[in-house]
């Protein structure tokens, strides 16, 4: 019985390697890297998308990772100015993404959209060339230079600009989120109110005002200049503060906890919308209305069941 059992595991651990060991890259395999951006000249303060191609010029499969993010151990991207590399004005840590393991047929390519911006977000007017560099320990590729050159935004658009830097450089957080408000005030739809959105939501966030990071979250998903990035993270954003927010139904006094009192509250609420003023943060759905849902929601978190599953 052992020996059938042991010959069994010993050939699922060989089928188990042999299907890894196709989808590794064979000698034959040549990557070659391409960058492609969607214009030349982008007006300071914009989102700059890049393309990023794989291309399998070899005679045998590549396999590749390709991650969702520029934030990668196995992706790099470059920017080069007239007066040699520009530094990344974001540091970030830990691992990185690297994404879904994706095997190229010889000839066959993958491509994915990267949103350099978040990566260079101060470049200032003037030229500049991108490269990406991949390197995953097995395979390395390093793309040709792209041109493109960043041009002084309009009068209107500079002085918002300027406003948006010097809320993000503010020593207090009170005070980001003020002149974060006036920027986006001055010019709502415009693309330096896309940043400065983003801005009001962290700041937010790290005082623990959670609706009015939702709000913000909310507010840029309305909009339609999202790259594929920016809309990815504005969802997640959404998504953290959705599930506090739903561990903190019920609090009417905004303690972090909800206590008996508010489920006596909550309970004279259910039949008395119009006082819903009284405890707005039992409103969950924002219909104006205490339904049964919410005060069943509330009596979940008075008993730390939904702090413990969200795990805070």
């Amino acid at each position: 019985m052992t020996a059938g059992i042991n010959a069994r595991i010993w050939i699922a651990a060989l089928g188990a390697w042999l299907s890894l060991s196709a989808q590794l890259p064979r000698a034959g395999a040549s990557l070659l890297l391409e960058v492609q951006l969607p214009a030349e000249v982008f007006p300071e303060g914009r989102t700059i998308t890049a393309t990023l191609v794989w291309r399998n010029s070899g005679a045998e499969p590549a396999a590749v990772w390709i991650p969702p993010t520029p934030f990668s151990r196995v992706l790099a991207f470059d920017v080069q100015g007239e007066g040699g590399a520009v530094p990344s004005g974001v540091k970030w840590s830990g691992p990185g993404e690297d994404g879904a393991l994706s095997v190229l047929e010889p000839g066959a390519s993958a491509r994915a959209e990267y949103d350099v911006t978040v990566i260079y977000p101060d470049l200032l007017p003037g030229s500049y060339w991108l490269a990406a560099r991949y390197e995953d320990g097995t395979t390395s590729a390093r793309s040709p230079r792209v041109p493109f050159r960043i041009e002084p935004p309009g009068p209107g658009e500079g002085e918002v600009l300027a406003a948006y830097r010097a809320a993000r450089g503010a020593a207090e957080r009170e005070t980001v989120i003020e002149r974060a408000l006036e920027v986006v005030a001055r010019d709502p739809a415009g693309p330096v109110a896309k940043r400065a959105r983003v801005l009001l939501f962290d700041n937010y966030w790290a005082l623990g005002d959670w609706e009015a990071a939702a709000d913000q979250a909310r507010r840029l998903l309305e909009r339609d200049d999202l790259s594929a990035y920016e809309r990815a993270e504005t969802a997640a954003r959404l998504g953290r503060a959705t599930a506090v927010l739903r561990c903190l139904v019920g609090d009417c006094d905004r303690n972090q906890r909800v206590e008996a009192a508010e489920l006596s509250r909550a309970w004279k609420l259910l039949f008395d919308s119009p006082r819903l003023l009284e405890c707005l943060r039992l409103d969950g759905d924002g219909n104006a209305r205490v339904t049964a849902g919410e005060l069943v929601g509330a009596i979940r978190n008075a008993s730390g069941l939904c702090q413990r599953a969200a795990g805070s």
